[in-house]
């Protein structure tokens, strides 16, 4: 769905004509007998699908951490669910969320992996949250625009490039490239980052106090790459996963040293060797080799915090989720409404065709 740029009072106008619409709809509903609201229900069913996509995308499009945002996510919140509902909860009406329980998870219709995951499955438990007579209880908390210490957070993989990542603290010591800020991507209910790991660590590099952030999900990092793997093939049509390279090893005094040399020497794809001169005396206050030395021991001596470490059973890069908005369009948007509104079925109750994959009755 196209997402919504609107000001303050696009926002009230749409709230209040989508409000009294859902109304409309539900009212008719329940004026009617019960086998004519059967018969009916189609209609309400596309009323609340419509009137919770809307707020859903108005709640990503507010300032996070307003009133307004608030308010979008508990009308999003309440009504997400509606479509699977005989006879959906009257609009005032604010209820407990029965959130989605990692442990009871099924490992195997899940995998870690994505050259593990089963497309033709993935189609099916990304899909079918929603059809096992539990509104709720396949919800997972997805709170978007979340910000946090760059040293809060963690990889999820170990392929880095130094060079790409030295390239973009230059350019953000330059202010060509805004330090910190959303890295568009997911991150674990135990820190864990999903997505942006050069922006992540550059931002490290050069200013370990700024905050980066992303969609924070109400899942522990192993778990979470695989739901974002089943929705990376079932959702997104995405098989392959992207090659990777480089280790933490890199981001060391040698090797930033060496990088940092060839980067004033050479340049780099977006910088010239006089910018990164630039950059580096802009950092350091010290020109020629010794801003090199000097840069070199700021950003060692920045890195200290920053931990290393990726959540266990990880896979390599190349099996890790595809989450690519250049790929997809609104990926991590499909994503994060998947999960937020219970969408997979990642918890018993399951629905039919999912007890029929798990092969219980």
């Amino acid at each position: 769905m196209k997402l919504h740029k609107l000001n303050n009072k696009r926002n009230e106008r749409l709230f209040k004509k989508l409000t009294e619409g859902y109304r409309s709809a539900y009212d008719a509903g329940h004026i009617r007998s019960d086998d004519e609201r059967r018969s009916d229900n189609k209609s309400l069913q596309r009323a609340a699908d419509e009137y919770a996509d809307k707020m859903y995308d108005a709640w990503m499009d507010a300032e996070n951490g307003s009133e307004e945002a608030a308010r979008y996510e508990r009308e999003y919140r309440k009504h997400s669910n509606n479509a699977n509902r005989e006879s959906p909860l009257p609009i005032h009406m604010v209820e407990e969320l029965e959130e989605a329980d990692v442990s009871k998870m099924p490992g195997n219709l899940f995998p870690t992996k994505l050259s593990s995951v089963d497309q033709d499955v993935a189609k099916i438990v990304t899909t079918q949250g929603g059809k096992d007579g539990n509104g709720d209880d396949d919800k997972i908390d997805v709170k978007p625009n979340a910000l946090f210490p760059v040293s809060k957070l963690k990889p999820s993989q170990t392929s880095m490039k130094i060079s790409n990542a030295m390239g973009m603290a230059m350019s953000m010591i330059l202010g060509k490239m805004k330090t910190g800020g959303n890295l568009g991507g997911f991150i674990s209910n135990d820190g864990h980052i999903m997505d942006g790991h050069h922006r992540w660590v550059a931002t490290a590099m050069v200013d370990p106090s700024k905050e980066v952030g992303g969609y924070l999900v109400d899942f522990p990092g192993k778990e979470l790459i695989s739901i974002l793997n089943a929705i990376t093939s079932g959702r997104l049509g995405i098989t392959k996963g992207k090659a990777g390279s480089g280790g933490f090893d890199q981001f060391q005094e040698e090797p930033i040293k060496k990088t940092l040399l060839s980067l004033a020497q050479k340049g780099s794809e977006f910088l010239s060797k006089e910018d990164i001169m630039t950059a580096i005396e802009k950092f350091t206050g010290k020109t020629g080799e010794e801003g090199v030395l000097a840069a070199t021991a700021k950003f060692v001596n920045n890195l200290k915090n920053v931990k290393f470490q990726i959540p266990n059973g990880a896979p390599e890069r190349v099996d890790m989720p595809v989450i690519d908005p250049d790929k997809v369009a609104n990926a991590d948007k499909i994503a994060a409404k998947a999960m937020a509104g219970g969408e997979i079925d990642v918890n018993p109750p399951f629905s039919d065709d999912v007890k029929k994959l798990l092969k219980i009755k």
